[in-house]
């Protein structure tokens, strides 16, 4: 199956006509009704969800550039999903769901649940969107941060390089440094981009059922901060696993240490959940 890094050429044309598409979304005031933009039935029938619509558009579309640029100056990933139908979909959702949920705010009269509640607070609350955005840093940065280590570290390592790892006998599967090095990092990568699409899928199963709550209030609530924590604590851990395996290929002791930061993670999810379940288990029943 043809590889989208023979494909270079093609992520160049995609990544300008993103930016293009981009900017004249987001910043150029299209008349209502015209023939470019989010021609929708919830668009057209009101102006200014035209131009909300339009703008969150262009947005999304920025978004998938800045991805695609990011794909062609550190070189991950290589896969079609992650490079094309992933943004692809979180695009198209995007685009379709928020005009709708204009639309629908404005001319149905829906009662919306608030999104804090005693059982599932928000924390904290009014935050909002610059929180959510903000604490994505970390993973991001767990993710980028190994791979453009080793990239710097790749011409001093030697030819084979162990990707498995067996507790008796030490590393158990060896492979041409190009191969491991590749495996390594898409490992990595797909254990984010799958956290992240069952965190996407799990915030429009919410709206779909009703949930008309600000997302981003949704996304600040309890429960989905352990989420963020367990999608935090298993980058880490295999962003540790790939740089232990490259610095004993080197030669070097303590490759064990980059493991710790991913299990300190997901241990104190582990503490806060049982926390949480004890003082579920010995609170007084309502109403009392």
């Amino acid at each position: 199956m043809m590889q989208i890094s023979e494909l270079g050429f093609l992520r160049i044309f995609l990544a300008g006509s993103l930016l293009v598409l981009g900017l004249t979304l987001r910043f150029v005031d299209i008349p209502p009704g015209s023939s470019f933009g989010l021609g929708l039935p919830w668009t057209y029938a009101d102006p200014e969800i035209w131009k909300k619509g339009n703008r969150r558009f262009g947005e999304l579309l920025l978004g998938w550039w800045a991805w695609t640029v990011l794909q062609l100056a550190v070189g991950f990933p290589e896969g079609w999903i992650p490079a094309l139908w992933a943004p692809l979909v979180i695009v198209t959702v995007g685009a379709l769901s928020y005009p709708a949920r204009l639309y629908q705010r404005r001319y149905h009269t829906l009662r919306f649940r608030r999104a804090r509640s005693a059982e599932n607070p928000a924390i904290p609350g009014g935050a909002g969107w610059p929180l959510v955005i903000l604490r994505e840093i970390l993973p991001l940065t767990a993710l980028l941060v190994p791979i453009l280590v080793v990239r710097e570290l790749s011409p001093e390592l030697p030819e084979r390089i162990p990707v498995r790892w067996d507790l008796v006998h030490g590393p158990s599967d060896w492979r041409w440094k190009s191969e491991a090095l590749d495996l390594l990092r898409h490992q990595t990568m797909t254990v984010y981009l799958t956290v992240f699409l069952l965190e996407g899928a799990y915030l429009i199963w919410k709206w779909i059922r009703g949930a008309r709550r600000d997302m981003a209030k949704t996304m600040l609530t309890r429960s989905h901060w352990h989420y963020y924590m367990f999608k935090l604590g298993w980058v880490l851990v295999f962003s540790g696993i790939n740089l232990a395996f490259v610095i004993h290929a080197r030669g070097e002791r303590g490759a064990g240490w980059f493991l710790v930061p991913g299990a300190v993670v997901l241990g104190l999810l582990g503490a806060l959940l049982a926390l949480q379940h004890r003082r579920a288990e010995y609170a007084p029943p309502a109403g009392t």
